[in-house]
């Protein structure tokens, strides 16, 4: 089935409400086509993106195989089926998926990097390494593969090349927090506490809530035994999350020696509570 001028027309509006964030338009007005016997694959899968940002992620599932059985060789769907279907940690299904893309269109940068999520998932760290490389093969600028790629780096022990890898995603993507702080994190390990603390500083910088930014500051101020700060930035991390294990953990340290017992029984107890809940 073709498309007219005006269901051309009223896609764009739907992707235009899609981009506004304004899902719940999309849902409806598409759903409305489809009652009146448009059925066209655009539309369930549109619906499905949507759902997938509402994070009803079952209710994508269903969108987008319905798309499938309309349009079965279009790649962008069996990628965002994929990322649903990790959502719900259906990682085999999710693998599948992303294959499939990929066979359908070989320079597939976002196929080959959410299949480098899934080998990460499984804890295939070296064919995952494989993926991401595909995935920057085909957008030399995909800064969340060279990112994944620091990851990866760093949980099989090779500190350079995550270093490396930090440092790409940052020079593509001057605000990606995470990375930043990864970076950071690398710089403690090794001593080099400046460099680590211009990182930091940059993180709140961007996002002035950003606990472990805030954390990691803590920690660079105690080994420099500026206890005083240190506790300051703690304390705030834990304001923002008083569930954040690393800053209390931290906070605690620095209490006993200084022998102030004053949050002990508060902060234990929370922790408790938190390894309880995580067993």
């Amino acid at each position: 089935m073709s498309l007219d001028a005006k269901i051309e027309e009223d896609i764009l509006n739907l992707i235009n409400h899609l981009n506004k964030k304004e899902y719940d338009l999309v849902i409806i007005n598409a759903k409305k086509y489809i009652e009146r016997g448009k059925n066209f694959a655009i539309f369930y899968s549109l619906i499905g993106v949507a759902y997938f940002f509402k994070n009803q992620n079952d209710k994508a599932i269903a969108y987008y195989n319905s798309a499938l059985n309309l349009e079965p060789n279009s790649e962008e769907t069996y990628r965002n089926l994929g990322k649903s279907l990790r959502k719900k940690n259906r990682l085999t299904e999710a693998q599948k998926a992303f294959e499939t893309s990929i066979e359908l269109k070989a320079d597939n940068p976002d196929g080959y990097f959410n299949l480098g999520l899934i080998k990460l998932d499984f804890g295939n760290y070296y064919e995952s390494i494989k993926n991401f490389k595909q995935s920057i093969k085909y957008n030399n600028k995909f800064f969340q593969a060279y990112y994944n790629l620091g990851i990866v780096h760093d949980l099989i022990g090779n500190l350079k090349e995550s270093k490396n890898y930090y440092i790409q995603c940052i020079n593509i993507n001057n605000k990606h927090i995470k990375a930043l702080n990864n970076l950071a994190t690398l710089y403690i390990n090794s001593n080099n506490n400046n460099e680590a603390l211009k990182l930091l500083n940059k993180c709140i910088e961007i996002e002035p809530n950003y606990t472990q930014a805030l954390t990691n500051i803590g920690v660079v101020l105690q080994d420099k035994k500026n206890f005083p700060d240190a506790l300051f930035f703690y304390e705030k991390a834990i304001k923002i999350d008083p569930s954040f294990t690393k800053a209390i953990v931290q906070k605690l340290f620095i209490k006993r020696k200084l022998c102030d017992w004053s949050d002990e029984f508060e902060h234990s107890k929370h922790l408790k509570i938190i390894n309880n809940s995580e067993e």
